[in-house]
């Protein structure tokens, strides 16, 4: 693994993405749509990420312990970061406009209770 990380100033970004089987990570500079080099950490013991039973309510743990462990061993500052999560660790729910919802904070507390009805 390199260290070009390390070497992120204010004017980069570390893009951080989460895959079930890799990690991939993108230094660029903020004015460039280009990443300027990306390395891919591949996560250990996930071949066609099939979890096993007792990781199936944390599948995306070997990926942040794998992360934590790679920047860890690179040490340094790493200016601006910005996470991406592989749709595989998202979950979505598709909520039609209800005008009885006045507040923000009715439509949260609708929002969540609909994730709750379909993910439990």
């Amino acid at each position: 693994m390199s260290r070009w990380w390390g070497e992120i100033g204010r004017r980069q970004t570390l893009r951080i993405e989460l895959r079930p089987t890799q990690i991939k990570l993108s230094r660029a500079h903020r004015w460039r749509s280009r990443p300027a080099s990306s390395d891919i950490v591949e996560i250990p013991g996930t071949p066609g990420f099939t979890p096993s039973p007792e990781d199936i309510d944390e599948p995306w743990r070997a990926g942040l312990d794998t992360l934590a462990a790679t920047l860890k061993a690179e040490g340094g500052g790493l200016g601006r970061v910005a996470v991406v999560l592989s749709d595989h660790f998202t979950r979505y729910v598709l909520l039609s406009w209800n005008e009885s919802l006045i507040t923000d904070g009715e439509r949260m507390a609708f929002a969540r209770h609909a994730f709750r009805e379909v993910y439990g």
